[in-house]
C-alpha cells in the first residue's frame, strides 16, 4: 500500500510517495519538488501573493496525478511557515479545498520541528544524541531529545526571508553577506547555552543543506541515495559559500547539483548554515533526505 504527503512551505512544494512495506516501515517510492515561491514578498506585507498562491495550487494538482498513478492514500498536505504567518491564509485554504478537496493542515512551528526530528530518526536509525535543524525559506526548525522528552524550537530564519530582506545586489556585497550572519546569530544566541556542547552530531534538513551535498559532488543529476547521510564539513560549507556568493546568480544557475530555482536563495541559506554550525562550535554537519514529510507518515498514520 502506498501514501502520499505533500510540503506547501515557503519556497517549494515537495511531493513524497512512499510503500508500507510492513508495520511501521515507510520506504519512500517518489518523490518531486516545484518551487513555486509561496511566501514570496510575506516577509514584507505577510500576505500571500495571488500568483503564489496559484502557482502553489496548480502544483498540487499536478501532484494528485502522481498519486493517483500510484493509487495513494493521502496521508496529509501541510503548510508551513509562509501560510501560517500569513494573514489571508485562507484564500489557499479555500482554493484547495474547492478546487482539490484537499483539506489544508497548517503545522505550527513546534509541530514542523516534532515532523522533520521524526523523519531524521526513522531515516538515520544509528545517529546518537543528535540536534536536528530543518532549514525552509520561512523559519528554521531547532530539535533536540532533553531527557526523555523533544525540546523545540521555531526561529525566524529562512532563506526566502533573509534574501528578501537583505540582498539587493548580484552578486550580494560583504555587507549584505555581514548582514544575514548578524540576524541569524541575534535569533541563535539565546539557544547557545541549552545547545553548544551538548551533542554529538548535528543533522540538517530542508533544501539548502541538500544542494550543498550535491554542489560538493558535483551531481548533474540529484541523487538522493548519494545526498543522504552525506558529511559536510565547516572549512566545506565555508568553502561553498566563498563559491557561490561572488558569482552572479546566472552564474550560480550553472552549478553543476544545484538547482536552478535555488539560485537566488542559495547564499542566504549557506551562511545560515555556517553561521549556525560556527555559533554552536560544530565542525561538520550530517544531510539527511528523511525530513518532514517522512515524519508525517509516522506520525499521522499511526494515529
Amino acid at each position: 500500500m502506498h501514501f502520499a504527503v505533500m510540503d506547501l512551505g515557503t519556497n517549494s512544494v515537495r511531493l513524497l510517495i512512499a510503500e508500507k512495506t510492513s508495520p511501521g516501515i515507510y520506504l519512500p517510492r517518489y518523490s518531486r519538488v516545484e518551487i513555486t515561491r509561496l511566501g514570496e514578498g510575506t516577509a514584507q506585507g505577510g500576505e500571500l501573493r495571488l500568483e503564489a498562491v496559484e502557482r502553489t495550487v496548480e502544483a498540487v494538482k499536478s501532484y494528485l496525478i502522481d498519486t493517483n498513478e500510484y493509487r495513494a492514500n493521502i496521508t496529509a498536505v501541510m503548510g508551513t511557515s509562509a501560510v501560517r504567518e500569513s494573514i489571508n491564509k485562507e484564500i489557499l485554504i479555500s482554493r484547495l479545498k474547492k478546487e482539490t478537496v484537499i483539506e489544508l493542515k497548517v503545522l505550527s512551528g513546534t509541530e514542523e520541528a516534532e515532523l522533520s526530528y521524526l523523519g531524521v530518526v526513522k531515516s538515520l536509525p544509528k545517529i546518537e544524541n543528535p540536534l536536528v535543524f530543518d532549514l525552509g525559506g520561512g523559519s528554521t526548525e531547532l530539535v533536540w531529545r532533553q531527557e526523555d522528552r523533544l525540546t523545540l524550537k521555531s526561529i525566524k530564519v529562512g532563506v526566502v526571508r533573509l534574501t528578501e530582506a537583505f540582498i539587493s545586489l548580484d552578486p550580494p556585497d560583504i555587507k549584505e553577506i555581514r548582514a544575514i550572519e548578524q540576524y541569524t546569530l541575534e535569533r541563535l544566541n539565546p539557544l547557545k547555552n541549552q545547545i553548544q556542547g551538548r551533542f554529538k552530531q548535528l543533522i540538517g534538513v530542508g533544501g539548502s543543506i541538500t544542494s550543498l551535498a550535491s554542489v560538493k559532488q558535483g551531481l548533474r543529476i540529484y541523487d538522493s541515495q548519494r545526498v543522504h547521510g552525506f558529511t559536510l564539513s565547516r572549512e566545506d560549507v565555508a568553502q561553498l559559500l566563498g563559491r557561490l556568493a561572488f558569482l552572479k546568480e546566472g552564474d550560480r544557475k550553472k552549478i553543476p547539483g544545484l538547482q536552478p530555482q535555488r539560485a537566488d536563495v542559495i547564499v542566504a541559506g549557506t551562511v545560515i548554515i555556517l553561521t549556525l554550525m560556527k555559533n554552536f562550535h560544530f565542525d561538520r554537519v550530517t544531510v539527511s533526505e528523511g525530513d518532514l514529510l517522512l515524519g508525517a507518515l509516522y506520525k499521522f498514520n499511526s494515529a
